[in-house]
């Protein structure tokens, strides 16, 4: 079976995910912005006034999100601060931010969805992406007056055995994409 070619726009969800069979979603809302990039470093390995070949080595990753909603929930899977709720009324749901704990941040893992088109036939499909083990910090942004407000999420990517499903992979990854027919 021929291998999928796809054109791949815009964000449809973002959402944390719980390994397991099945994994257990929970949704950041309304997605404004997501980038995942991928980087390796580079060393010129020099010998008799020539480079004798490149050296790849230490690959990262990285995962940005901004999102529209302030959810205390995602401030809590990023930080590891705990949310607290006072029943009212009125109710208030409370999470410290800046203390020692984040420090030790929370490992997190993200799945991306994207619309997508098969190249070729122009069928709709659906791109997915999975980071696993992010590490990260959350900030406000916008906090001016008349200015909307946002969350951003930034993120670095580790090397993961294990996939969303708690399997083994064939090699340890910071990401998996997937392509699937709709």
């Amino acid at each position: 079976m021929p291998v999928q070619k796809v054109f791949a726009f815009g964000c449809e969800s973002a959402e944390f995910l719980t390994p397991g069979n099945p994994p257990v979603y929970y949704p950041i809302k309304s997605v404004q912005e997501a980038e995942f990039g991928m980087e390796v470093d580079e060393t010129d390995v020099k010998g008799d006034d020539d480079i004798q070949t490149t050296w790849l080595h230490s690959p990262k990753a990285t995962l940005k999100l901004k999102h529209a909603v302030i959810d205390p929930e995602v401030f809590e899977r990023v930080t590891g601060n705990a949310v607290t709720t006072e029943n009212g009324p009125p109710q208030i749901d409370s999470i410290l931010l800046g203390t020692d704990s984040e420090l030790e941040p929370p490992v997190f893992a993200v799945r991306l969805t994207l619309k997508a088109r098969d190249a070729v036939t122009g069928t709709n499909k659906t791109f997915e992406l999975y980071a696993y083990k992010c590490v990260g910090k959350i900030k406000l942004e916008g906090i001016k007056h008349g200015e909307s407000v946002t969350v951003s999420i930034e993120a670095k990517c580790f090397r993961s055995a294990t996939d969303e499903y708690g399997q083994t992979l064939a090699e340890p990854a910071r990401a998996k994409m997937r392509i699937k027919a709709s």
